[in-house]
């Protein structure tokens, strides 16, 4: 350790041929490799007792003193050109108590082989993802030797004593106070002193055992190295945006500044030379928190569950703030008629069959009918072709997961039907106040007669998870390479026809979505479009897919979706988080809706097009208007 500080504050290499100056670091470089046998080093290895670190540095050594050697032959007058091919080797012409010394990379993980990306990222791993190294100051015994097996003596006597030393573990917790104590410039600083003042750094990394291929692309070889040693600024500052905010103006109206705030943030693209996501913190109290923070990322880092599980990752459970792992149950996708006889199993698979066969034809032909011409009418909630390039509103509302769930258990569906349901009953009331202009007295809404239209074509085009465990998992387990909920976008896009139109009976919106979510659940029209756009993807590059994609969405009214979000409350960084509301923007479409399940709660939150929607709040009001009343008429049945 004392020379460690020496080298910091001092101590410098001897000035050769191999030791740049202060500003090497802004250099440019050239990299060159060799392949060698690595059998060949495991002879040395085994015959001299040493390890593969050891021998690779014992060469290292004799490597640098005879390169080193040539140029001090040149300066006394003498040629080391080669002859007949082969070089010509000087007696020692280098200087005498040549200071040089090589910075080497140490691994500082208890378990030193590969292990599983997933294992790396586990809280307790022996081998965790990160930057778990730190450098040991290794001097090299540089001159000519007689005897080859000299370097690889000193190299195992050198190696010996530096593993017999806690230099590496000592520097490593150095730095880290470093960083906490005086901030990364401080520490980056310390470093760039000790790698400036020695001459060169070593590193050795253990790479696959067996060839390797890429996409289908066999791995010829794999070099490693890296430029620099300047000091590097990591702005993450550019990415959390805290603005300023002038409490007068503001006032009381702290939802009417995260509107506009929320609006113009639509209108600002995403920096494409930077990671793809931003926060910003602002601190205005509302009627549902104290602050908000608005997380913008895009879509390409990963779907709905990837950034819910993401979110999990770095947040802790209120009840105990020491946990960090925070998951809902895995919900595997269940079959009917297991417990039957083998008569009615082979009856029903077989008439299953052929209505999934029949019902996923019908789905895709409806798929190119829309992609090429099948368009939905216009109605005051259909956007145009441009409307993606508007700028969007956003709007929420929380109402209880509990209704819902009544609901769901009294007429035997699942909690997407009943928001489809919900979504339908809603979406006409609100329909059919736009086509009455006398739809508002005293500030009360008052039930008119069908003021809609006959023959409306009003459908949404639904994301469905593809991934065959619905739940949240750990950000590890989504890691692993053979997991059932894999990061990523492993999500597709159905066509659900909406019923628009009043019912007198609320509970027949719950019907008719039943009957339509359970048909589409027995096609393969989800997965089929899935493979459709990643061959054209593959085929013909991305933005013919997106085309293809948008063609979807243009033709159709609204696009809705609904993620399952933590059971229980969650705080990050030590902030409670009252409510979590996911929404997007850019596609061409006036309304998305999505539904984001949290803590006993389910956030409603709305995208619009102000030009085209201009009262969204009354869409909220009629969902939660459409959920009291469906649980009403259940409480009359005596079904709950």
């Amino acid at each position: 350790m004392l020379l460690l500080l020496a080298t910091v504050l001092f101590l410098k290499d001897t000035k050769t041929p191999l030791k740049g100056g202060e500003d090497v670091g802004r250099n440019p470089r050239r990299f060159y490799g060799r392949t060698i046998s690595l059998d060949d080093i495991k002879l040395i290895k085994n015959a001299m007792n040493m390890t593969i670190n050891d021998v690779l540095v014992g060469v290292t050594q004799a490597a640098l003193s005879r390169y080193l050697n040539r140029p001090y032959v040149n300066e006394q007058g003498k040629n080391s050109e080669e002859e007949d091919g082969a070089l010509t080797w000087y007696p020692n012409h280098l200087p005498d108590r040549l200071r040089f010394r090589a910075a080497c990379a140490v691994n500082l993980r208890p378990d030193i082989g590969f292990k599983p990306l997933a294992d790396m990222m586990a809280k307790d791993s022996k081998c965790r993802w990160g930057n778990y190294f730190s450098f040991i100051v290794l001097p090299f015994s540089i001159g000519l030797q007689t005897d080859p097996l000299v370097y690889l003596k000193r190299s195992k006597a050198m190696m010996a004593r530096k593993k017999h030393s806690y230099h590496a573990l000592l520097l490593y917790f150095i730095i880290k106070m470093a960083i906490k104590v005086f901030g990364t410039k401080a520490a980056a600083t310390i470093v760039n002193r000790h790698v400036m003042n020695l001459t060169t750094c070593v590193s050795n990394i253990i790479g696959p055992m067996e060839e390797v291929s890429f996409r289908g692309h066999p791995i010829a070889y794999i070099a490693l190295s890296s430029y620099g040693h300047s000091q590097t600024e990591v702005n993450v500052e550019d990415h959390v945006v805290v603005p300023y905010m002038d409490p007068e103006k503001i006032g009381k109206d702290g939802e009417g500044f995260i509107d506009e705030y929320t609006s113009r943030l639509t209108m600002n693209p995403m920096d494409r030379s930077r990671p793809l996501w931003d926060i910003h913190i602002l601190n205005v109290k509302t009627s549902d928190a104290e602050a908000v923070g608005v997380v913008r990322t895009h879509h390409t880092l990963g779907d709905g569950t990837s950034m819910v599980s993401l979110l999990l990752a770095c947040a802790h459970k209120i009840s105990d703030p020491i946990a960090v792992s925070i998951t809902s149950p895995s919900l595997k996708r269940r079959g009917r008629y297991k417990n039957k006889g083998w008569f009615l199993r082979s009856m029903f698979t077989i008439g299953s069959t052929m209505t999934l066969i029949w019902n996923t034809i019908v789905d895709m032909l409806l798929l190119f009918a829309t992609l090429l011409f099948l368009k939905d009418t216009k109605t005051h909630l259909k956007g145009g072709a441009d409307v993606g390039s508007n700028p969007k509103r956003f709007y929420h509302r929380t109402i209880s997961l509990d209704d819902i769930k009544l609901i769901k258990n009294a007429m035997n569906m699942t909690i997407n039907d009943v928001l489809v349901g919900i979504t339908q009953a809603s979406l006409s009331s609100y329909l059919n106040q736009r086509y009455d202009t006398k739809n508002e007295e005293d500030g009360a809404l008052i039930r008119y007669p069908n003021n809609l239209p006959g023959g409306i074509r009003f459908r949404a085009g639904c994301t469905v998870n593809l991934r065959s465990e619905i739940g949240l998992k750990p950000l590890a387990d989504m890691m692993v390479k053979d997991s059932k909920c894999r990061w990523g976008n492993y999500f597709s896009y159905i066509v659900l026809p909406f019923s628009i139109g009043l019912q007198s009976d609320p509970l027949d919106y719950l019907k008719l979505s039943k009957s339509m979510m359970d048909r589409k659940r027995h096609s393969y029209h989800a997965h089929l479009a899935y493979m459709m756009i990643k061959i054209c993807q593959k085929s013909l590059g991305a933005k013919v897919a997106a085309k293809l994609f948008n063609r979807t969405v243009i033709n159709t009214t609204t696009s809705l979706s609904n993620v399952i979000g933590p059971m229980e409350e969650i705080s990050f960084d030590g902030n409670p988080i009252t409510y979590i509301a996911t929404n997007g923007y850019g596609h061409s479409q006036a309304l998305l809706m999505h539904f984001m399940s949290y803590a006993g709660k389910m956030t409603i939150s709305l995208a619009v097009d102000p030009t085209i929607i201009p009262d969204p709040h009354k869409i909220c009001d009629d969902m939660e208007q459409s959920l009291k009343e469906m649980k009403a008429a259940l409480w009359e049945r005596g079904l709950l």
